[in-house]
This record gives C-alpha cells, sequence and structure tokens, in this order.
C-alpha cells in the first residue's frame, strides 16, 4: 500500500479519548491542536507526508507525528485491515529511549556528546543547555530563562550555541540570524497563525545588535508571561499593528559589539567564554583533524530523540528557603537573580524528571543534584558578589584592574595599561565607564595632586581610581546549607 495525494490522515478515536481522559485539563487546548494537526498533515500532497515520515505507507520511527505521541491512521479502515504496512504502534525502540532519561549522569552524558562539536568550555556549554531546557518547566517566573554570551568576534559563540541547538528537538526550538524587532514581533503572532505558540520553545538570536537589543518591543517579549497570552502593539511605517504571543521562549542570544543597558542586564545574564590562548590551540587542534580526515561526528539520535519525549512539568523546592542567604540582601538585584537561581534547579528537575518524585500536587521535588547543577550555573553567569552583570568591555577594565591590582590610576595613565589599549576605545568612554564601576563600588574614587611636566603642582587635582578588593561569591555545598 502507498499513500497518494489523496490520503486523509486522522487521530484514532480511542486514542483521542485516552489522552484527554489524561489531561483533562487541557481538553480545550488538545482538541484545538488535534484538529489543526489533522489537518495540516491531511492537507499535504505526497511528497511531503514523506518528509514526515509517511513514506510507502509506513510510519518511521523518527516520524514527526511518532514524535508527539499521537497515533495517526489511515482514514481506508478496509485497506488497515488487510495490510501491515501501516505501523500503528509505538516502535520498540521509543519504548525504550526513557531509560536514557533514568541515568544520574545524564547532563554529563549530554556534555559528552557535546564534544563532538564544542571543544572545552564545559561549564558555559551545560549552562546554556541547562537555560534552554528550562522550556520544560511550566512555573517559572518573568525573564529568568534569558541568557547572553557576549563575547569578541571569532571567540565562537555562534558555533557553540548552534552545536547546542543542534541537540535540542526540531519542534522544540527556532533560530534566527540577524533578526529585527519587526521580525520578532510577527514570529509566532497569534494575529497572523492562531495556532503559534512560544510554550516549550528554545529561541537562538545570533549577533544581536543594539537595535533590537535597546528596542522596546523586544524587552517586552524578553519579559513577557512563560504561560500566559501576551498581547501589545508596535508601529510599523505608521499603522498600530497589534501583537499576541503566547507564552515566552527560552532565549538565548549572542552579542559581540553590542552595548546593552543596565536594564537590559538585568533580563539577560551574561555567560564567558574562554578567550584563553590554550582554547584557541585546542580549537585548532580540532580543525586540524577535521580537515585532515574531512569527516565530522553527528549526536546520537537515541540522545537527541529522548530529550524530546520530557514533558514540560511543574516543581517544586522543598529547601527554598534555605537558599535565601545565599544572596546578599545588599543589592536590590538579588531580587532579580534570586528567582532566576530557584528557576535554575527547576530546569534541572525537569531535565531528570523521570527520577524525580511527584507529590500529591502532581508537583515534581527537586533534589541535592539539581541544587548543585543550578550553583555551577549561577557560578557561571555571576561574576561578583553583588551580582552586577557586567558586558565584555567592562569585565575587560575591572578584569585589568583585578589582575595587576591597580591603585590611584588616572584616566591618562589607564590609556598607556596594555589591556586597556586592546579595548581601542575613546578616552571620554574610558572615563565613563571608570564612573559606572565606581557607582556600583567595584573601583574607588579619589583626588590627587600631581605635577606637571615641570615639576610644577597642578592646580586643580586629578580624579584617580583604585581596585577595590571584594569578597568572593561564596555559594554553601548542600552539606552546608543545615548549617
Amino acid at each position: 500500500m502507498t499513500i497518494g495525494e489523496e490520503a486523509n490522515i486522522f487521530v484514532d478515536p480511542t486514542d483521542k479519548i485516552n489522552f484527554l481522559m489524561k489531561f483533562p485539563g487541557k481538553k480545550r487546548e488538545l482538541e484545538a491542536w488535534i484538529d489543526s494537526t489533522t489537518k495540516r498533515y491531511s492537507d499535504m500532497d505526497r511528497e511531503h507526508l514523506e518528509v514526515f515520515g509517511f513514506e510507502g505507507g509506513r510510519k518511521h520511527e523518527h516520524s514527526q507525528i511518532v514524535k508527539d505521541s499521537l497515533l495517526f491512521r489511515c482514514r481506508n479502515w478496509d485497506v488497515l485491515k488487510k495490510t501491515k504496512s501501516v505501523d500503528v504502534s509505538v516502535p520498540k525502540k521509543m519504548k525504550e529511549i526513557p531509560k536514557i532519561l533514568q541515568e544520574p549522569d545524564l547532563l554529563d552524558q549530554i556534555d559528552l556528546e557535546l564534544d563532538k562539536k564544542i571543544v572545552g568550555e564545559h561549564e558555559a556549554r551545560k549552562t546554556i543547555f541547562m537555560v534552554a531546557n528550562m522550556r520544560n518547566v511550566e512555573n517559572l517566573g518573568r525573564a529568568t530563562d534569558n541568557l547572553m554570551i557576549n563575547a569578541p568576534s571569532g571567540i565562537g559563540k555562534d558555533h557553540i550555541t548552534e552545536a547546542i541547538f543542534d541537540l535540542i528537538p526540531d519542534e522544540e526550538k527556532e533560530e534566527l540570524v540577524r533578526t529585527t524587532p519587526k521580525v520578532l514581533s510577527y514570529t509566532r503572532n497569534r494575529k497572523i497563525d492562531p495556532e503559534s505558540s512560544w510554550k516549550k520553545t528554545g529561541l537562538r538570536l545570533e549577533d544581536v545588535g543594539n537595535e533590537v537589543l535597546n528596542d522596546d518591543s523586544f524587552k517586552v517579549f524578553s519579559s513577557a508571561s512563560p504561560n500566559k497570552i501576551n498581547k501589545g502593539k508596535i508601529v510599523n511605517k505608521g499603522k498600530i499593528i497589534e501583537i499576541e504571543i503566547e507564552g515566552k521562549p527560552s532565549i538565548i542570544m549572542t552579542t559581540a559589539e553590542a552595548s546593552p543597558k543596565e536594564e537590559q542586564l538585568r533580563r539577560y545574564p551574561i555567560c564567558p567564554l574562554d578567550e584563553g590562548i590554550n582554547q584557541t590551540k585546542e580549537i585548532l587542534k580540532r580543525q586540524a583533524e577535521y580537515g585532515k580526515t574531512g569527516k565530522t561526528l553527528d549526536y546520537d539520535e537515541n540522545l537527541k530523540g529522548s530529550l524530546n519525549l520530557l514533558k514540560r512539568i511543574k516543581v517544586k523546592i522543598p529547601f527554598a528557603e534555605k537558599l535565601i542567604r545565599i544572596f546578599p540582601p545588599e543589592s536590590p538585584i538579588v531580587r532579580t537573580h534570586f528567582p532566576r537561581f530557584l528557576d535554575y534547579i527547576k530546569s534541572s528537575c525537569s531535565l531528570f524528571q523521570y527520577q524525580r518524585e511527584i507529590d500529591g500536587e502532581g508537583y515534581f521535588r527537586a533534589t541535592k543534584q539539581d541544587y548543585e547543577i543550578a550553583c555551577m550555573m549561577l557560578q557561571k553567569t555571576t561574576s561578583n558578589i553583588l551580582m552586577i552583570p557586567l558586558d565584555k568591555t567592562k569585565r575587560a577594565i575591572l578584569s585589568a584592574f583585578e589582575s595587576e591590582n591597580l591603585q590611584k590610576k588616572s584616566v591618562d595613565d589607564l590609556q598607556d595599561n596594555g589591556a586597556i589599549k586592546k579595548l581601542n576605545v575613546d578616552i571620554e568612554w574610558l572615563r565613563r565607564q571608570l564612573k559606572w564601576l565606581t557607582a556600583k563600588t567595584f573601583l574607588i574614587q579619589d583626588k590627587e595632586k600631581r605635577l606637571d611636566e615641570s615639576g610644577k603642582i597642578i592646580s586643580k587635582p586629578v580624579h584617580v581610581f583604585s581596585y577595590n578588593k571584594m569578597q568572593e561569591l561564596e555559594i554553601p555545598s548542600w552539606e552546608e546549607l543545615d548549617k
């Protein structure tokens, strides 16, 4: 039997009833999804049906339809009874996939798989993966599942994020290169496509510029509710356009030259990458190896397929109150970081959901392992005890002060510093950055009298800056939480 253009696909009534009984609170949503999905596949010609797994009348185990856990059948029951060419059962291999999700070292296995396409950067790539995985948490806070990779061009940030997203199931991701605020406003807009949604989706934005970062509509998009219908309006060519999006994606963005405003840095913690010479050498070795053999490694389809079986769940953190003392109350920004840390814990619990207990209310309960993974993520995205996000230029300036313990340096003095020279910035820009770092207490500003070239005291004191050595951020171990 072959499926021709006249083929009509639908969900078996028994399967539909079972789904509705299993998810009684989602009746309307499920019925709408089933109706729209069956219509979409029924309207496809043979060529497109084959793309989605209906090749020669047999559904492949990697079919999009099977991945969605619904059993689709041909409407011609007489033919169905006479032929075995239509596989209406979940393949045996699919039944075995959850065993992969029961491994205690699942995240380490994922990290090992990423070795095929990424050199080093283990903590960074696990952090990026886990933020993207926050799409599997239903009870997230606002703007907690955003992450920015802010590094110079050529470091490999786009390659790393692209390689990580290659491991994410295709139907759970969206990737946009050099996008604009208007494109984001139209993408998955329910006013254009009523069935569209950002729920359970990871969004990768590559090479984002200031036009997008500091756009008002993008700020709203970044802070949208993960579970509600978010409405807004934009002006395009003098016309007011309504925007209506369901949910919010977990956003991973890369940027090189952009200078995000402080307000946006609160929404997007920064994940730094290794810019050292040893990392560069390892990357060159890998590139030489691929150049010599002409081969590249592909990800294990079993692992990638298993990630598609993760559900969007609600998580409880039984030990949440013990975590309050980790965050210094002197800095108001902890009001943003604390809920983000809690949601990092939830992300880990959602990844290990097949290994977690479920309480009577249907919530998955986070454990020690989830806390430890979240600690790694917090350490990677937090460069200081004040938990204030720093873009790459401010990090470079502060690093110069820290590494050399610079004291009482004027703006003119700093222009002769090797690390500052590499930034290739003008004196006024440098002065503004120094004042910002001083306002945030990273530096200490003072005045001192200096001599001119003839040895006379300059009448006007010179502003000088010194490194303010702070206590490093110390996150207690699991055992120390009870002390």
